[in-house]
């Protein structure tokens, strides 16, 4: 049962670390000015569509790959909105 409780407890942390990192992610990319958006939504196509083919070609369970696709389908959500405010938000001194 103790190993079993380790493995809970550390997916728990994983769990939150994967939190913050979408955290990150999201402040980052509201963040970008427009044509850096732009860029980048074509960069994070070619990337994930690479990432997605070496995902499968491993074996890696459904789950996994489920997960992965969910979240690049997010990101990707993300960064096709064109109606967020991008590059501005506190701290933000180009208008200065």
């Amino acid at each position: 049962m103790d190993k079993l409780q380790a493995l809970a407890d550390e997916l728990a942390e994983l769990r939150g670390q994967l939190l913050a990192l979408e955290c990150t992610v999201n402040a980052l990319v509201l963040r970008l000015p427009n044509q850096a958006g732009v860029v980048l939504e074509a960069l994070h196509a070619t990337e994930s569509f690479a990432y997605a083919r070496a995902l499968a070609a491993s074996g890696a369970s459904k789950t996994t790959i489920d997960a992965f696709d969910g979240q690049t389908q997010r990101i990707r959500q993300l960064l096709e909105c064109k109606d967020l405010p991008r590059g501005s938000g506190p701290g933000d001194t180009s208008d200065l």
